[in-house]
């Protein structure tokens, strides 16, 4: 029973870690009703570690996740209209590059119309 409270305390101290790192990061990019939720969500599971209670810290750790889950889905919406891609930039937002995706694939297609297939074969001159 001790090592479940300890290791649900831990889950839970690593929860507020994650998220309040990812309110550091992308704050900025949140929607105040969005940063307000994690928040809040934040603030409960604190309450709950601090009262040492295993069901509430699994309860709010629950709403924690809930909550991160929404927010990244807004930035996700939020990056794939604003590169106006669509799946190009809902599939670029879901790399660890963030951002750098979607700009990296509009620069390399800039030499055809968005869409098109060009078919290309590289030859090296030095080696013929």
């Amino acid at each position: 029973r001790r090592k479940e409270e300890i290791e649900a305390r831990n889950k839970a101290d690593q929860a507020v870690y994650g998220a309040e790192k990812m309110l550091q990061d992308m704050g900025s990019k949140l929607t105040s009703s969005d940063k307000a939720a994690v928040e809040t969500a934040i603030e409960q599971l604190k309450s709950a570690i601090t009262q040492n209670d295993t069901a509430a810290m699994n309860r709010a750790m629950e709403a924690l996740t809930t909550a991160q889950h929404r927010a990244a889905e807004a930035l996700y919406k939020n990056a794939g209209a604003s590169t106006g891609a669509g799946a190009e930039g809902a599939g670029g937002a879901a790399g660890s590059a963030g951002s750098a995706g979607p700009a990296g694939a509009g620069a390399q297609g800039s030499g055809a119309a968005q869409g098109d297939v060009i078919d290309a074969e590289v030859v090296d001159e030095e080696k013929k």
